[in-house]
């Protein structure tokens, strides 16, 4: 087994122009209907940190950010989805926002096949 970690800080107005630039092709290709439902650009910031933090500890390439989706449980917790097999035996993020800024962080355990 090995423990693998990433992190990742977002401005939220840097995203928000991204967003706006890019419009709904940019937005589409990040993220799952599900994840869009209803956010709010800060919201989105901070799953975009979380989703560049799952692709740091996870070594996933940047291009697949609809490989994951963030959604959350009934209190409200951010929860990794990853589509395709992996051998995670734990996985977990964390998303914070302070001011501009959203930060993300990602813990996974994962199973390595010998």
């Amino acid at each position: 087994m090995i423990i693998r970690t990433g992190c990742d800080v977002v401005s939220v107005e840097k995203f928000k122009v991204s967003a706006k630039r890019g419009g709904a092709v940019f937005l589409d290709n990040i993220f799952s209907k599900q994840e869009l439902d209803g956010a709010s650009m800060e919201s989105l910031a901070g799953i975009f940190a979380a989703k560049e933090s799952i692709v740091k500890a996870c070594g996933f390439g940047a291009g697949d950010w609809r490989k994951i989706e963030i959604t959350k449980n009934t209190n409200g917790r951010p929860e990794v989805n990853i589509l395709g097999s992996q051998n995670f035996l734990s996985k977990d993020v964390s998303i914070s926002h302070d001011g501009d800024y959203a930060f993300a962080t990602a813990t996974f355990l994962i199973q390595i096949n010998k």
